[in-house]
């Protein structure tokens, strides 16, 4: 057989070899859409921050935060605050965080956030423009990159 001629077998095969990839490989982002990331600005001496996102789930199906990175931290985790029995504010380390489908989860103040753990390099402020480039990463396999720009207050001052 000659190698530059493809039979139409084989033409066919390779229409659904390139076809078959884009069916079958769901776009990483394709039901959730990051809003409004930032990061909390703290006192230079403090060497841990919180970073928070909206993540809205416009798909049929309930997904799930897994884990973030950084660059500036050398740890990232999933927390919530959340208020005690006894009236008292405990973070509690979470192994991921739902994202019903449908509905929009804040990672805000007082609730779910991403805890920066041992800040890497300067203290970061809003004065300066600094961002923090956060990496987080899905219960399918994917992961999106957000650069969240550091606050002294929430977007909306917390309204």
């Amino acid at each position: 057989m000659n190698t530059t001629q493809m039979t139409p077998g084989t033409v066919l095969l390779a229409a659904l070899m390139l076809t078959l990839p884009g069916l079958t490989q769901a776009d990483p982002l394709q039901d959730l859409t990051l809003h409004d990331p930032w990061v909390r600005e703290v006192p230079p001496v403090a060497d841990r921050s919180a970073g928070y996102v909206r993540i809205e789930n416009s798909g049929a199906s309930d997904r799930a935060l897994l884990a973030a990175e950084s660059d500036l931290f050398k740890r990232v985790e999933l927390h919530e605050s959340r208020e005690g029995e006894d009236g008292t504010m405990r973070m509690i380390h979470h192994d991921k965080i739902a994202l019903p489908a449908g509905e929009t989860t804040a990672l805000a103040p007082g609730g779910y956030h991403i805890m920066l753990i041992d800040r890497i390099g300067e203290p970061l402020s809003e004065a300066d423009g600094d961002e923090v480039p956060i990496r987080l990463h899905f219960d399918n396999g994917e992961s999106a990159e957000v650069e969240a720009p550091v606050r002294r207050h929430s977007p909306d001052n917390g309204h």
